[in-house]
Parts: structure tokens; C-alpha cells; sequence
């Protein structure tokens, strides 16, 4: 009877986390990666949110998922894409989903910014993802470590190889960022110790209060190439590790042949999703 209550306890943890967090999905890019083997249908470019995959859109494996952990409301930054817009006007997922739409490209950094301005009742914290990324990972204890830790930003690492940037994060035995090689980083050595390099995996959690507050000077802002090392110099960003769980960014022509063109991983992906 005990373990029956724990258990309780811990699925109503998990269903407080979600009811506090947003999911906000990045759609905003032109799909330029994938122009060599992907038709062009608009001046907008490549729509990589609608693409197809094993019956459905990448965007609806997105939101299904969303639904079925209980995310408070999901934003889908679309940047100039209406056909997005278009695409959910007559969908209901059971929570809410806001199309944020812009009329110049700001970056994903400047979207966020837009988002968290534009929309209200965000919750605690907002989880940004890559429509054309799929990570395995279990999002409550994501979550939960983020808010145990204290930090404004904790990022979505990965061990496996062959990756985008690949170990351009350095981390701290306590899951601090201590050094990353993204954005405007010299090279240099940091003065802080690190037990171990990893890959981002285009997952970020960050405290809504934060953004709400962050200052921005530049016409076009980056996540990874500004905010995020901002916060590691301030010792603010944590490091979800999460290991060599499967983690593909499909927006590539070879990542795309081994994914959405490859019907075991659409399989694999169905069984997550």
C-alpha cells in the first residue's frame, strides 16, 4: 500500500512540473540544409515543421507528445511560416497551442524574447526544442533537476557521436557549465575544473522570471551563441546529462535519409512519441 502512495505522489510531482511548464517549439527556419533534396514551395523557404514522417507532420509528433506529458501550453515559434499558422487553425490538441508568427528573421534567441513577451500564463519555466530535433530523455526529471538546482538555464547534453558541435560544453562535477565553445568564446582555458565535454542537444530550460527580465541590445539574438554563454560566465547554466540516449536532428540531408526517410526509426520514434 505504501509503494501504491509513493507512487501516487510521485506521478502528482511530475504532473505539477508539467502544469508549470510551456513548451516552446522553434519552426522558424528556411530548411536551407535541406534544399538540395526538399522542393521549395514558398518564399519562406522549406517548412520543416510540415514535413511528413510515418503518416503525420514533425510538428504533430511534437504536440502529441506535449499532450500526453501535460505541458501547461505549447508556443510554436513559426517565424515568417503562415502555412503553420494555417496548418493548426482548425486542430484541437486538448491544451492550449499559440502560433507566434514574425515578420524579420531575429533569431532564436529574439523569438523566445517575443514569445515570452506576446504570451501570458507561460507558468515557471519554458523548454525550448528544435522541431527538427527528436530527444529521448524523461522530461519530469529534466525538470526536476533544473529546479532543484537553482540555476536561471539548464541545457540538454548528449554523449553520442557525431553530432553538431560536438563537446562544446564543458561541465563541472556539480552540472555547471563551466566553458562552451559556441558563440563568442575566445578558446581560452577556463579557470574552473570540468570532468567532462558533451554535445548539445538543442534542448534548453529557463526560468520565465529570467527571461522576462533579460536586457537585449542587438537587432538578432542567438540562444547558443549569446544567452547561454552569458549565463555560463555567470555561472548560471546547469547541464542535464543524457548520456548516449538517442538524439537526432533530422534537418540535414544525411540525417534526414537515416531518419524520416528510414522506416525503423520512424518506428523507434512511434514508440516514444
Amino acid at each position: 500500500m505504501s509503494e501504491q502512495i509513493n507512487l501516487r505522489n510521485i506521478e502528482q510531482e511530475k504532473r505539477e512540473l508539467f502544469k508549470q511548464t510551456t513548451l516552446l517549439i522553434n519552426a522558424g527556419g528556411r530548411g536551407t540544409r535541406l534544399e538540395p533534396i526538399l522542393e521549395k514551395k514558398s518564399e519562406t523557404g522549406i517548412t520543416k515543421a510540415l514535413i511528413e514522417m510515418g503518416g503525420q507532420s514533425l510538428l504533430d509528433y511534437h504536440l502529441k507528445h506535449a499532450v500526453k506529458l501535460g505541458y501547461r501550453k505549447v508556443v510554436i515559434s513559426a517565424g515568417d511560416h503562415e502555412n503553420i499558422r494555417d496548418y493548426l487553425a482548425d486542430k484541437d490538441y486538448g491544451i492550449p497551442v499559440e502560433t507566434l508568427l514574425v515578420k524579420e528573421q531575429r533569431g532564436n534567441g529574439g523569438d523566445l524574447l517575443e514569445a515570452v513577451k506576446s504570451q501570458s500564463d507561460l507558468g515557471d519555466q519554458i523548454i525550448v526544442q528544435n522541431v527538427d530535433s527528436f530527444v529521448l530523455l524523461d522530461e519530469a526529471e529534466l525538470l526536476n533537476e533544473h529546479k532543484k538546482s537553482g540555476r536561471v538555464a539548464t541545457i540538454v547534453v548528449s554523449h553520442r557521436q557525431g553530432v553538431p558541435n560536438q563537446d562544446a560544453w564543458f561541465i563541472d562535477q556539480d552540472n555547471k557549465v563551466v566553458k562552451t565553445l559556441e558563440g563568442e568564446d575566445d578558446g581560452s582555458e577556463t579557470d574552473e575544473e570540468f570532468i567532462k565535454r558533451a554535445s548539445s542537444t538543442g534542448m534548453v530550460v529557463f526560468d520565465t522570471e529570467w527571461l522576462k527580465e533579460y536586457k537585449n541590445s542587438k537587432q538578432s539574438i542567438s540562444i547558443y551563441a549569446d544567452m547561454l554563454p552569458s549565463l555560463v560566465s555567470e555561472g548560471k547554466l546547469g547541464a542535464f546529462d543524457n548520456g548516449e540516449l538517442l538524439f537526432y536532428d533530422v534537418g540535414t540531408p544525411a540525417s534526414f535519409a537515416k531518419t524520416v526517410a528510414n522506416p525503423a526509426f520512424v518506428e523507434a520514434i512511434n514508440k516514444y512519441y
